[in-house]
């Protein structure tokens, strides 16, 4: 694994809050780095599959499979049985499904908003899955539920963040396809509208929690709503989407080499 990988997968474990779950857990300092070493070679493993359908047009079952047979094999290690195989990833499998209609002039855009971003979570789910069960401590402090909303903004975070970089990849970004189908107005309003709503769904879950640490995702699912605005308007604003080549040849279903 190149370096850059290995810190991007850092970077996204850090900022979904995964060494907090190792630190309440209290495993060892050994135990803590041979999981987490499995979690990013699947994490890893999860990325390659992710660059092979933003890179290639025309998609070969055979490269595929290819792919999910490293998944699995990474899952396998972490202990999940033969049989789940398939109940661990088929939220992959889903947002696999929304990438690959891309191809088809099947848009993200046309699908609920909060149904997308669910789906594009799929990978941070299967790992704080995963945590739940080598780690069941955390489950006293936390359930999967509790992050439904702090899943949802970062992830639009991410689509903010990357509209430069997904400009040259076959890509579901969201927000870039909304600014390329809507304009750019349309493309904030619609976004700040999405994350007030997260703000206020999260706010009505916690409003009468006690717990510190349910607490805390709460505020740092507000604290990353007003990042997301501030960068939203920022970059959506500053966005030039002539220079959007790719996105413009496979929103019109024509063959990128």
């Amino acid at each position: 694994m190149d370096s850059l990988l290995l810190k991007k997968i850092q970077d996204l474990f850090n900022y979904r809050g995964f060494p907090e779950l190792y630190k309440i857990s209290e495993l060892d300092n050994k135990s803590s780095e041979l999981l987490n070493n499995q979690l990013i070679d699947l994490q890893a493993k999860i990325y390659y599959l992710d660059a092979y359908l933003e890179q290639n047009w025309n998609l070969s079952e055979k490269e595929l499979n290819k792919y999910w047979k490293e998944i699995h094999a990474a899952l396998l290690a972490l202990g999940v049985k033969k049989s789940e195989l398939m109940d661990y990833t088929n939220h992959i499998l889903k947002y696999q499904k929304h990438e690959v209609e891309l191809r088809k002039n099947l848009l993200p855009t046309r699908l609920n908003i909060e149904y997308f971003y669910f789906y594009k979570s799929c990978d941070v789910k299967l790992i704080r899955r995963l945590l739940s069960e080598k780690l069941p401590i955390i489950n006293t402090f936390y359930s999967a539920a509790d992050w439904r909303y702090f899943d949802l903004v970062t992830e639009v975070n991410d689509d903010v963040t990357d509209l430069e970089e997904d400009l040259t990849t076959i890509n579901g970004n969201r927000v870039l396809i909304s600014i390329q189908e809507f304009g750019k107005r349309k493309t904030i309003e619609t976004f700040t509208d999405f994350l007030n709503e997260i703000e206020a769904n999260s706010t009505k879950r916690f409003k009468s929690i006690k717990s510190e640490y349910k607490r805390g995702i709460h505020l740092q699912t507000l604290e990353q709503v007003k990042i997301t605005k501030k960068l939203l308007i920022q970059n959506v604003k500053g966005f030039d989407i002539n220079t959007s080549t790719v996105l413009s040849e496979y929103l019109t279903t024509k063959k990128i080499a």
